[in-house]
């Protein structure tokens, strides 16, 4: 693997990389490093000659730039008309799955997956999920005259998770709409978007869901989605994709 910086772009040549999975393991090495020493420069991936099937593998060539991942977009504006008629006084996101509102899981996804900033896009109605996540002065304090630490651990915990930021979808069009909102807080980086309607179980031994797909676009380069085959009268509830050329785990679409 060479190195060969010319301005603020470093090549790395991954040639001779045996996989993809290889190929992501080593751009994800490099992009974590950039962030440990607050590096801004981009990185190109030199990885062969030929491209198939719009997929990455080895003997290919990947001019994109990468700059890591740490932003992430979580829309959660939508009625959740589905759940009526909790919803009409609740937020879906805060429906408790045993004892912790959805929405925790989804911020604690991203910030697992190394994302740092996050924009939840909220609609009128959901102050509460900012109130979720704020710091709560008085309730430290009852909690701390109570000595009551393991609470009081917790709820710090919650408030110091991520750098969390808002904004309000004033009308619902739709899931790229309130993508919309976030333009200009990602700017020219890229960023996850995460929703919170499918709770998506991982070992302990496996890395988060937005992991995986962070990794995958750090190998590719290009726009990643994670999908799942869904049967019946569930595919309405979804969006579609029409899948093309496989390759491992990578499908094109």
């Amino acid at each position: 693997m060479e190195n060969n910086n010319q301005a603020d772009i470093q090549s790395v040549d991954l040639s001779s990389c045996e996989s993809n999975k290889e190929i992501g393991q080593i751009a994800q090495s490099i992009i974590e490093d950039m962030v440990e020493t607050s590096s801004e420069n981009a990185v190109r991936l030199i990885i062969g000659k030929e491209r198939k099937g719009g997929l990455f593998s080895k003997g290919e060539r990947c001019n994109h730039k990468i700059k890591p991942v740490k932003k992430a977009v979580i829309p959660a504006a939508g009625f959740g008309t589905r759940f009526l008629p909790v919803t009409k006084a609740l937020p879906k996101e805060m429906l408790p799955i045993v004892d912790t509102p959805s929405i925790h899981y989804v911020v604690k996804e991203a910030v697992d997956s190394g994302i740092t900033e996050i924009l939840i896009i909220l609609s009128r109605g959901k102050n509460c999920i900012e109130d979720y996540f704020d710091k709560s002065v008085e309730l430290e304090k009852q909690l701390q005259q109570a000595k009551k630490t393991e609470y009081l651990k917790l709820i710090r915990e919650i408030s110091s998770m991520a750098n969390i930021q808002y904004t309000r979808q004033k009308e619902m069009r739709g899931s790229g709409w309130a993508v919309h909102y976030a333009k200009s807080f990602v700017g020219n980086e890229p960023f996850a978007v995460l929703f919170g309607d499918d709770i998506i179980y991982t070992t302990e031994e496996q890395k988060p869901v937005t992991a995986q797909l962070i990794e995958a676009y750090y190998t590719t380069g290009t726009s990643i989605l994670g999908v799942q085959r869904i049967q019946g009268e569930e595919i309405r509830k979804y969006g579609v994709v029409i899948p093309g050329e496989t390759n491992g785990r990578l499908t094109e679409v």
